[in-house]
């Protein structure tokens, strides 16, 4: 049992830095997006559809690139698993910015909020909700995209790196049914943890503090 922590703190790590990321690009880009009707309207569709692709049609280009030498999965895996939680954070902070009053915006621009001070005292605390939203429900995806991320076969070759997703499917495929059920057992502590001492209180603080 012991031998799992290590393999839970590395596949943790990842999806953490994966999260952080998704969250760092799609905040912007989804407030940039959504406060323009006309920006929403052109690439709301493009964003829901890019949602809906599976996570595995990107493991081929991957898997060459790996092949290549083009560098190692213990690198790949990080925007491997963001393709599993950024267009549902970016989806809901469009819905978000999207919904939030055009009298508003015009009062923060009359208070002049600008540069830096419009982001970080109007457009993200606006959104903070949906950016919660989002969070949450790419968190789900973001687990079940590390255990692809970290063993992919391609082509009779198989290319892993170590972590509790890399054991899950290792364990799966050579149909070790104790060992498997052991490995989803500590990934499934490791929601657990996330929802408890990350997920609730992020949601109570939306629901509290920022709530328009």
């Amino acid at each position: 049992m012991v031998y799992l922590l290590p393999l839970m703190w590395e596949t943790t790590y990842r999806v953490a830095i994966a999260m952080s990321l998704s969250v760092l690009i799609c905040t912007p880009l989804g407030i940039w997006i959504g406060i323009s009707p006309k920006r929403t309207k052109m690439l709301q569709p493009i964003i829901q559809i890019m949602a809906a692709i599976p996570q595995p049609i990107f493991f081929p280009i991957v898997a060459i690139l790996l092949m290549l030498g083009g560098g190692s999965l213990s690198i790949w895996a990080i925007p491997l698993i963001m393709t599993g939680t950024s267009w549902y954070v970016l989806f809901n902070v469009v819905a978000g910015a999207a919904s939030l009053p055009s009298d508003l915006i015009e009062m923060s621009r009359a208070f002049k909020l600008r540069g830096i001070n419009w982001w970080f005292k109007f457009a993200i605390p606006a959104v903070f909700p949906y950016i919660v939203c989002g969070i949450i429900s790419a968190a789900g995806g973001a687990w079940n995209s590390a255990i692809a991320a970290e063993l992919i076969t391609w082509g009779g070759k198989t290319i892993s790196i170590s972590g509790i997703g890399e054991l899950v499917s290792q364990t799966t495929s050579n149909n070790q049914v104790a060992e498997a059920a052991l490995a989803v057992s500590a990934m499934c502590v490791l929601v657990a943890l996330c929802v408890i001492f990350i997920w609730k209180p992020l949601y109570k603080l939306a629901e509290t503090k920022y709530k328009i």
